[in-house]
């Protein structure tokens, strides 16, 4: 009994024993758990969320600083923000459909402020151009010149764009932009500008009759000599002609200047601007380049108009020859080419009163090969066959 008792107690105490040895190894285990917990939490809180994007986020701009495409695109984004804030401090104006500045289509008051400047600058090319005295030794600056031509057109060209984009019924200030545009581009025989306004203002007088008579005949006009001479399209011409100005058509004929008398214009003295187009056309169809270029010369002439005339006639005369002069070379080389095959010899003062030409423009830019006697003033075209 004793014995069983002793072993009892040996087991109880030792049951006792491995029971607090677990508790202490349990709490001891727990409690290690927690601090491993305890560390993980800390490990945990040191990689929050924030600073792991952060940290993505510096890797991403680490490879973005090495990729030189996306540099230089980003360069370029930012150079175009810099230059049109500097834009917007400018007087000067972008262009609509480059997305360059939107102020011409937004603002009234900036059209008609840049109208106005591009005629004042038209004015002073004129004067500069074209000067009353002009000596030998200063000849004009064609590069200037040239550069501020360009500056006009650009300036047109903003100001046709901020109009269209506006989505309005067109009125007296688009059909003054538009007209004025024409016109200075045909001076200038730049058909990338004036053939956009011709077409435009065609459509617009289709649509609400924005122009005159007169100004709807030279527009129709400017485009049935582009069509003859620049698109060598006779048929066209011809067509424009006929369906808009019927009447006048009737026995227009290019004998001379003879058809000068048969349509003047509103002020009694000019000759129509159609009766002048319809005989050009006509002389290019029958090849009749003697009558051309009597056109032209007539046209060219500073008082051709008349005395009494407006300046107007005279700077559409002036465009009128500007777009004939799109087939001028052709023309008198056509010309020289039936003078040889039907003359032998004709007289230096006849021979420039046919083609138009002087004798040594003849020689040297048409390269004619014909000899000139200087006693007797007689050019020798081809030499006659001796029997």
């Amino acid at each position: 009994m004793e014995s069983n008792r002793s072993r009892g107690s040996y087991r109880g105490n030792r049951g006792r024993r491995a029971i607090r040895g677990r508790g202490r190894g349990n709490s001891n285990r727990y409690g290690s758990t927690r601090q491993q917990q305890s560390q993980q939490q800390t490990s945990y809180s040191v990689s929050s969320p924030s600073s792991s994007r952060s940290s993505i986020s510096d890797s991403n701009n680490s490879d973005l600083l090495h990729n030189k495409e996306i540099l230089e695109q980003r360069r370029q984004k930012f150079e175009n923000d810099s230059q049109n804030i500097e834009r917007q401090k400018s007087s000067e104006y972008g262009l609509i459909s480059r997305g360059e500045d939107m102020r011409l289509r937004d603002n009234v008051q900036d059209r008609h402020k840049l109208f106005e400047t591009t005629l004042d600058q038209m004015k002073s090319l004129i004067q500069t151009s074209t000067p009353k005295t002009q000596t030998p030794h200063k000849p004009t600056n064609t590069t200037t010149t040239t550069t501020a031509e360009d500056k006009i057109l650009m300036s047109f060209r903003k100001l046709r764009e901020s109009l269209l984009s506006i989505g309005l019924p067109p009125e007296d200030f688009t059909k003054n932009v538009f007209l004025t545009s024409a016109r200075f581009s045909v001076s200038l025989a730049r058909h990338q500008s004036y053939v956009p306004c011709i077409n435009q203002l065609i459509e617009f007088d289709k649509n609400c009759r924005l122009l005159s008579s007169s100004e709807s005949e030279e527009i129709l006009c400017y485009l049935a000599l582009h069509l003859a001479h620049f698109e060598k399209d006779l048929e066209g011409a011809f067509a424009v002609l006929i369906y808009n100005f019927p009447d006048v058509a009737v026995g227009v004929g290019g004998k001379g200047k003879e058809w000068m008398g048969k349509s003047k214009g509103k002020d009694g003295n000019a000759v129509s601007c159609c009766s002048v187009v319809f005989s050009c056309v006509y002389c290019l169809t029958v090849d009749d380049y003697c009558g051309w270029l009597q056109i032209l010369k007539f046209l060219e002439e500073t008082d051709s108009a008349g005395s009494g005339s407006s300046s107007v006639y005279k700077s559409v005369y002036l465009n009128f020859a500007k777009l004939m002069r799109y087939r001028y070379d052709e023309i008198v080389r056509a010309l020289t080419k039936g003078i040889g095959s039907a003359y032998f010899m004709l007289g230096k003062t006849v021979l420039e009163e046919f083609t138009g030409v002087c004798w040594d423009k003849l020689v040297s830019q048409f390269d004619v090969g014909w000899s000139l006697n200087d006693s007797t003033n007689t050019v020798t075209i081809r030499q006659r066959r001796k029997k």
